[in-house]
């Protein structure tokens, strides 16, 4: 099972919150309103296996500014 690694990026004077899990070719979960980036979380698991899997915190979501 592929660890989770919980990072940030500052896009444009904005700092966004993201969790990704595994390696390889990249795959991105985008949350709806209202969740945050636990709601990929068996996502995250069952694609980290194969791939570099990513979900972020939208903007002005859970850690994200």
């Amino acid at each position: 099972m592929p660890e989770f690694q919980s990072q940030y990026a500052e896009v444009n004077d904005i700092r966004l919150h993201y969790v990704s899990a595994g390696q390889g070719k990249l795959i991105i979960f985008v949350h709806g309103f209202p969740e945050f980036w636990y709601e990929w979380e068996k996502q995250l698991v069952e694609f980290g296996e194969d791939y570099l899997a990513v979900a972020p915190d939208l903007r002005g979501y859970n850690l994200s500014s």
